[in-house]
């Protein structure tokens, strides 16, 4: 797909807090972000009407849409790092550990 088609059906992005000193990451260093179950249909731009999962449901290879914000900042060495932000977690899929192999994870929710 191209850039124009896929970004005319992303949702607008919410505004991030501000600090009096500089824009920031939408959630704090430090802070927990939601998980969503999306293992059933759904439709991405309405993924925060989900239900919310316990983090110790997130199996260690479920497949998953990690939502998250780009960024920069300057280390201390003077170098501008790029940072990902993750704001939120999707659980899209599970892996069955009995059977499982790089293509067996299967994506039950289209996308686009």
């Amino acid at each position: 797909a191209s850039l124009p088609s896929v970004k005319s059906k992303l949702a607008p992005a919410s505004p991030a807090r501000k600090s009096s000193k500089h824009n920031g990451p939408v959630r704090s260093f430090g802070e927990r972000f939601p998980i969503y179950d999306g293992r059933m249909p759904f439709a991405i731009e309405k993924y925060q009407n989900l239900p919310l999962v316990d983090p110790s449901d997130l199996e260690p290879e479920a497949a998953v849409v990690a939502v998250f914000t780009l960024g920069t900042y300057v280390n201390g060495g003077g170098e501008t790092v790029l940072s990902f932000n993750i704001q939120d977690v999707i659980i899209v899929e599970d892996v069955d550990n009995s059977t499982a192999s790089a293509s067996s994870v299967t994506r039950s929710v289209p996308l686009w």
